[in-house]
């Protein structure tokens, strides 16, 4: 989208924000429900229907199972082109296992330990992103006509920027 990314990560993050919002308002009703959201729907859901309850469960597992393990591996291989860019193929694969299981002992333990595991990478984002814009800022190594004409090239309102607009929302948010 180009120079417009900005607009699409600050919708992103808006869109993000309130996903966030709404199911801390589902977690916080149901306290001793852990699981996520598939849990809590089901736990919403089982006093009208059992049957769609559990629907509502497989559901969310059939449509995770396979972002999480593309995500693991993605993540898998990222850190092991960094990190061990010499070591063998499965390196990729144990990293992604670690990530996985990671992530489900954390969210097995419930909503203290993910909330306080969540305060400390955003915490670490935050401080890379500072770091990166101050040490940019200190060089005097920012260009601001990079962000001119500060509009998709064939304008907000044409198929063509809306289209990409909406592309690229649907890449920030997966």
């Amino acid at each position: 989208v180009g120079n417009a990314s900005i607009v699409v990560w600050l919708v992103s993050a808006l869109i993000g924000l309130l996903m966030a919002v709404i199911f801390a308002e589902l977690a916080g009703g149901y306290p001793r429900v852990n699981g996520g959201v598939a849990v809590l729907a089901a736990e919403v859901l089982q006093p009208h229907s059992r049957a769609l309850a559990r629907v509502a469960q497989w559901s969310y597992w059939f449509g995770w199972s396979p972002a999480l393990a593309i995500n693991g591996l993605l993540v898998g291989a990222y850190v092991q082109r960094i990190a061990f860019p010499d070591g063998p193929a499965w390196t990729a694969a144990l990293i992604a296992g670690l990530v996985l299981v990671t992530s489900a002992t954390v969210n097995h333990f419930g909503m203290h330990v993910g909330a306080r595991l969540q305060v400390v990478l955003v915490a670490c984002v935050v401080g890379v992103v500072g770091l990166l814009f101050f040490g940019a800022l200190a060089k005097r190594n920012i260009d601001l006509d990079h962000l001119h004409p500060f509009a998709p090239s064939a304008g907000w309102l044409s198929g063509a920027g809306l289209l990409g607009l909406a592309g690229a929302l649907f890449i920030a948010g997966w």
